[in-house]
């Protein structure tokens, strides 16, 4: 029978032969010798050819019809004329994953394992073919490989790009809704509080006596400069997000700092009979923007005052830690639980707390602080235990 096969027909199968992975590197006079050797099958339509689980031990051809190739009623694929399926079944036994099904009469030629085995155990080139064409697609799956791996850093990239990009824009979101509550609340508040306080005069002035106009009036200066500060840190605040403030470290001497700052908030601290005071020797010299570490300092000063009690103490050291220098504003306060200190310096989280003669605050102060400080190249901590008072330190780089 195989030698009335017509020539046409050979050349044809020769033809699918070259098309498929295991025979692409096979000579056309060997792939003539498989070529004879094919057989026929026949399906009816809804035959089943192979079923999914057999072991697999040969190569299909479709010479006439079509089938599909499933799993139950899912089709991974439909496959017609000059199509092949289970070529490397005739190399490697092993469970079929999927069922083949004709989807009308189908006409079929086929060679199974054990025949090829013959063919290729008579003719060396055979097994030649297949391990050059073995090679070859091993080599383009290594570039593939090569390709997919060079993809996959890209997309982690573009991965870690967008992450950023989204953790800048809940950043951004989140400075917008501080923004706005400072403006709808922590603004609203000290001015509602100084309008009531001239209310209350206006309507009581006669009544007044001296003593309660006196504090009256303190009450109103209280609030006055508690808004100010607010709007100070507010507008320095605003002015950073959107790059205004362009840091410009100079060398300067932090001793003299520390103690215009001090003088500064002498009359609060007197207020509340709170020993306040620099033991920054003279000659304390650091390498940063003079007036963003001015406003760190204040800022510092002020939460230490805002949060220690009358005969309480707030100070201010340094020590060289080498390259840097590492200031201390130390208080003797109330203290923070250590759940809130992972607050502190963040904007996304709201965090304030009322202060020992019932200061309020909107957070911000300690967020600018962090921000002026990372911009100086230095870091930013805090120690605290509730009942044991607050060390906040941070670093300066030496000139």
């Amino acid at each position: 029978m195989k030698n009335n096969i017509s020539q046409q027909k050979i050349t044809k199968r020769i033809s699918v032969l070259k098309d498929t992975n295991i025979f692409s590197e096979t000579h056309e006079e060997t792939l003539k010798i498989i070529a004879m050797a094919l057989t026929e099958h026949y399906a009816k339509k809804g035959e089943v050819i192979v079923h999914k689980g057999d072991i697999g031990d040969a190569m299909f051809i479709i010479e006439k019809g079509s089938v599909k190739v499933h799993d139950g009623d899912y089709i991974f694929s439909v496959l017609k004329v000059d199509q092949v399926f289970g070529e490397y079944y005739l190399v490697d036994s092993d469970v079929r994953s999927a069922s083949v099904t004709a989807l009308e009469d189908t006409e079929l030629i086929r060679i199974n394992q054990d025949t090829f085995y013959f063919l290729m155990a008579k003719n060396i080139n055979i097994t030649r073919g297949i391990l050059k064409s073995s090679v070859n697609r091993l080599r383009q799956m290594n570039i593939i490989e090569e390709e997919l791996a060079s993809k996959n850093i890209k997309i982690k990239r573009q991965k870690d790009k967008l992450e950023k990009q989204r953790q800048q824009l809940t950043e951004l979101n989140a400075t917008k809704d501080k923004f706005f509550s400072i403006i709808a609340h922590d603004l609203r508040s000290p001015l509602s509080t100084i309008i009531s306080f001239f209310d209350f005069l206006n309507s009581q002035l006669d009544e007044l006596d001296k003593e309660e106009m006196i504090g009256l009036i303190q009450n109103i200066h209280n609030s006055t400069n508690s808004l100010l500060k607010l709007l100070d840190n507010l507008l320095q605040w605003s002015s950073a997000q959107t790059g205004r403030i362009i840091c410009e470290p100079q060398k300067f001497d932090l001793a003299q700092v520390a103690k215009a700052n001090v003088d500064f908030s002498r009359m609060n601290a007197e207020r509340k009979k709170i020993k306040l005071f620099s033991e920054i020797k003279e000659k304390t010299f650091v390498f940063a923007d003079e007036n963003m570490i001015t406003t760190v300092i204040r800022n510092l000063i002020s939460n230490a005052l805002k949060f220690t009690k009358e005969e309480g103490s707030v100070s201010i050291t340094a020590k060289d830690n080498g390259k840097f220098i590492e200031v201390s504003v130390i208080d003797t306060g109330i203290g923070i639980k250590k759940e809130s200190i992972k607050k502190l310096f963040r904007i996304d989280v709201k965090h304030t707390t009322i202060g020992t003669f019932q200061e309020k605050g909107s957070g911000l102060g300690l967020i600018l602080c962090k921000e002026f400080i990372e911009n100086n190249g230095g870091k930013i901590r805090v120690e605290s235990k509730p009942g044991k008072g607050t060390t906040i330190k941070f670093t300066l780089p030496k000139p």
